[in-house]
C-alpha cells in the first residue's frame, strides 16, 4: 500500500522558508494534515491529500499540484474528498481578502501516481498575482508506515514548525503595531498642546458638573472632537471608550493620567 509521506515545509523558489517581511518573500503559508490513505483499488477509489493554505497579504492565489500527474485541486472546507464534478480544478483560483486566513484544500492523487509502486516527489504550488510562488513538497512513498508514525512525522515535520512560525510572525507584527502606536502618541503630545488643553478644560467642566445627564457620552464626544482618542494606542483607547459608554469616569481619569498626564492635570 502506498502512503503519502509528508506535505513538506514551506519554501520559496530557490530560497529558504521565512516569515514574509517584504515584496520578495513568500506569498503564502501552508499547514494541514494527512487523512487516512485508501489505495487498495486505485482505479475505483479516490485518494485525497488535505492541506491548508493562506495568503500572507490580500491577494488572489492560483493553487495547483506539480509532478503528480494531472492530480486536480478542490476546496474542501469539511475535510472530506469532494465528489467528482466542477469543484475539481487543475488550477484553483482563491481570493484572500485578509492575510493568514486559512482555506482547506484537497489534492486528488491521480491513480497512476499511486499504482506506480515507486517513490514519487511532487509539489503543491501557490502562485500570487505578481508571479511569486510558495511551494510545499509532497512525497509519496511505496513503504507502508503505521498511522501513529505518519502522524508524528507530519506533526514534527510540518505542523509544529508552521505553527511556531505563525506565532513568531504574529508576535512580531503586534510588537511593531504597539511601537507605532506609542510613537504616534509621543508625536501628538509634542505637537498638539492646544488640543490637549482645550480637551482638558472641557472635560473638567463635565466631570465637576452636578446632575449632568450622560456625562460619559459628553466625555467621549470631547475626546473624539479634539482627536485624543485617535492618538491613543488601541488598548487604552478601548478602555476609555468602554468607561465612557458605561459611565465609569474614574477609569477614564486613571487612563488619562497614565497616557496623557498633561490633559489629566487640568481635571483636578
Amino acid at each position: 500500500m502506498l502512503r503519502v509521506a509528508a506535505l513538506g515545509a514551506l519554501s520559496m523558489v530557490a530560497a529558504g522558508a521565512a516569515w514574509p517581511t517584504g515584496e520578495n518573500d513568500a506569498p503564502a503559508v501552508f499547514a494541514g494534515y494527512l487523512a487516512p490513505v485508501n489505495v487498495a483499488d486505485a482505479s475505483h477509489g479516490r485518494t485525497c491529500l488535505f492541506f491548508d493554505v493562506a495568503a500572507t497579504r490580500p491577494d488572489t492565489l492560483l493553487v495547483f499540484s506539480r509532478g503528480l500527474g494531472t492530480s486536480p485541486v478542490a476546496v474542501a472546507p469539511q475535510g472530506n474528498c469532494p465528489p467528482p464534478g466542477k469543484a475539481w480544478k487543475q488550477r484553483a483560483a482563491l481570493r484572500f481578502a485578509r492575510p493568514f486566513v486559512f482555506t482547506r484544500l484537497a489534492v486528488q492523487l491521480e491513480p497512476s501516481v499511486l499504482r506506480s509502486g515507486a517513490a514519487v516527489q511532487g509539489d503543491v504550488v501557490a502562485l500570487n498575482s505578481r508571479g511569486q510562488a510558495a511551494i510545499a513538497p509532497v512525497s509519496i512513498a511505496g513503504v507502508p508506515e503505521s498511522v501513529p508514525l505518519t502522524a508524528a512525522k507530519w506533526f514534527f515535520g510540518l505542523l509544529a514548525p508552521a505553527l511556531l512560525t505563525a506565532a513568531i510572525g504574529f508576535a512580531a507584527a503586534r510588537a511593531k503595531q504597539w511601537k507605532d502606536e506609542r510613537d504616534m502618541l509621543a508625536s501628538f503630545l509634542q505637537l498638539e498642546d492646544e488640543k490637549i488643553g482645550q480637551a482638558g478644560d472641557e472635560l473638567k467642566a463635565v466631570l465637576h458638573a452636578e446632575h449632568m445627564e450622560k456625562p460619559g457620552q459628553l466625555a467621549y464626544e470631547i475626546l473624539a472632537k479634539h482627536e485624543i482618542l485617535g492618538a491613543l494606542p488601541r488598548r487604552p483607547r478601548k478602555k476609555i471608550v468602554s468607561s465612557c459608554r458605561n459611565g465609569h469616569l474614574t477609569v477614564l481619569v486613571n487612563e488619562l493620567r497614565m497616557w496623557m498626564p498633561a490633559l489629566a492635570e487640568k481635571l483636578d
